[in-house]
């Protein structure tokens, strides 16, 4: 595995910086799964561990170069307003500390990833269930509660005063 400085690849930099939003817009007509996070890993586990390790490790070279004072400078004035944070509003509870309320999304989604965590997890158990399956089998199952029951979940607003 290297480790350290990547070689910079000028051809992929550019095609990046150059792919049209259009492009982007008809792969995604065609392939549901185009532009995904975690679809490397589905279609090819090796592959994409392989990969996350080898950016975990090494670093590129635009990174490691000092950057000008005259860039510093003008991205200092261009920059956007700060992004707002994920929880969308803060409920005090009985021991007076603040609880985060997310959106209904946020509660859906990861209901989502929890349900389909515990199913290969429960798969993986079944394959290997001479081996250690069982531990698969049983986080299997949790992740399948506790994914049904983020989805069923959907934070009450009705009772959250607005934000001011």
């Amino acid at each position: 595995m290297k480790f350290g400085i990547r070689k910079p690849n000028y051809k992929a930099r550019f095609k990046a910086r150059t792919t049209g939003k259009l492009k982007r817009k008809m792969k995604k007509a065609v392939n549901p799964f185009y532009g995904k996070k975690g679809v490397g890993f589905i279609k090819n586990p090796s592959k994409s561990i392989k990969s996350s390790i080898y950016h975990r490790t090494t670093v590129g070279v635009p990174s490691v170069l000092p950057k000008s004072k005259s860039h510093k400078a003008s991205s200092a004035r261009k920059s956007p307003s700060p992004k707002p944070a994920r929880v969308t509003q803060v409920r005090a509870s009985q021991n007076s500390q603040a609880v985060p309320v997310y959106s209904a999304k946020t509660y859906k989604t990861t209901g989502t990833v929890l349900y389909i965590v515990g199913i290969i997890a429960l798969l993986i158990g079944l394959v290997t269930a001479a081996v250690g399956g069982a531990f698969f089998i049983i986080l299997g199952i949790v992740c399948i509660v506790i994914g049904r029951r983020y989805k069923k979940q959907a934070p009450d607003t009705n009772n959250i005063p607005p934000r001011s």
